[in-house]
């Protein structure tokens, strides 16, 4: 998962997809402190990295490629600081980067309307620390991750075999659809850690996922 195969493999992808494709790009793994790069491996069979950057991907390449690919997409980052990669869009700003309540009202009160966004982002905290799951002894995932699973039927607890998902009803169903909101609100009612911190226990972790803003919402899988 080299940062050269990351982008040979959008590329690959921009090359077939079709205005009816849905794409979705997962990443679990750790973000650069403060600035939230996804760190990729390395390609060198010796180990030696000549600099860190080459093995980083901003937010403006990610972004930038998957913008390239025709039909709906879906990022979902379980990483720290990987709020940064929730863009702006036309009709909302990035709560990470812009914190002013002059922006966003000035945004609320622009003159175009709203167009709909085929490139939606899922991550797992904003500017914070993301968090494994501390029980886990065979294979970890991130507490947002186990959640994401819980939302769409594959709650797996520790030692269950996890080759086939549960039959049923996925938790995170809406109506008939499954929506980027829809798992966006289990997520934030369900993950183990609280979603502030909490003033009463300082030393508590936190984590507060977030996803695209504006006031649409992204259909994924019909029921």
């Amino acid at each position: 998962a080299s940062k050269a195969h990351l982008l040979q493999t959008l590329a690959t992808i921009q090359n077939q997809a079709t205005h009816n494709d849905l794409t979705i790009l997962t990443y679990s793994g750790h973000g650069v402190d403060k600035t939230g790069e996804m760190v990729m491996a390395h390609t060198d069979s010796d180990g030696y990295v000549p600099s860190i950057e080459a093995l980083l991907v901003t937010p403006n390449e990610l972004l930038t490629a998957m913008g390239k690919i025709d039909g709906r997409k879906l990022i979902i980052l379980d990483s720290c600081v990987s709020g940064v990669f929730v863009p702006e869009s036309e009709s909302s700003l990035s709560t990470v980067l812009v914190n002013g309540i002059d922006d966003w009202y000035a945004k609320f009160w622009e003159e175009p309307g709203y167009n709909l966004p085929d490139l939606y982002v899922l991550t797992a905290s904003a500017l914070a620390d993301s968090y494994e799951d501390p029980d886990s002894t065979d294979h970890s995932h991130g507490v947002f991750t186990i959640t994401l699973l819980e939302a769409l039927g594959w709650n797996h607890p520790h030692g269950v075999d996890i080759s086939t998902i549960e039959p049923g009803t996925p938790p995170a169903l809406r109506g008939s659809v499954i929506t980027v909101d829809s798992l966006y609100t289990y997520i934030k009612k369900n993950q183990d850690l609280p979603i502030r911190w909490n003033i009463l226990k300082p030393s508590q972790e936190y984590q507060h996922p977030l996803v695209s803003g504006g006031a649409m919402d992204m259909v994924l899988f019909r029921f």
